[in-house]
């Protein structure tokens, strides 16, 4: 399944959006924080919480309560933990339009 947070998505309309940070954040910097202890904290949880979701979805398939706007739903919250953990600093600068 191809990974939305990868996907080409318009960038704002004005370069005046885009973000003063992004000016100025260098390659070195987004990795900095991708391995900054408070981030993997962060991507750990959003790992076991998706774990925990998934669960969820198929204990209520199982139990044969799940509609299909809960399962959209569970899909939904765990798509959005999968593309922060894989969001990358070109990610953010397609989206914005701004150089590499």
């Amino acid at each position: 399944m191809p990974n939305p947070a990868q996907a080409e998505v318009a960038p704002p309309a004005s370069p005046d959006l885009l973000p003063p940070l992004l000016r100025e954040l260098t390659p070195e910097q987004f990795q900095a924080w991708r391995h900054h202890p408070v981030t993997r904290l962060a991507f750990q949880f959003l790992r076991d919480y998706r774990v925990q979701l998934e669960q969820k979805l198929v204990f209520d398939c199982l139990a044969g309560n799940l509609t299909e706007l809960a399962a959209q739903h569970y899909r939904g919250r765990m798509m959005v933990c999968d593309e922060v953990q894989e969001l990358s600093l070109g990610s953010i600068q397609r989206f914005y339009g701004a150089p590499a």
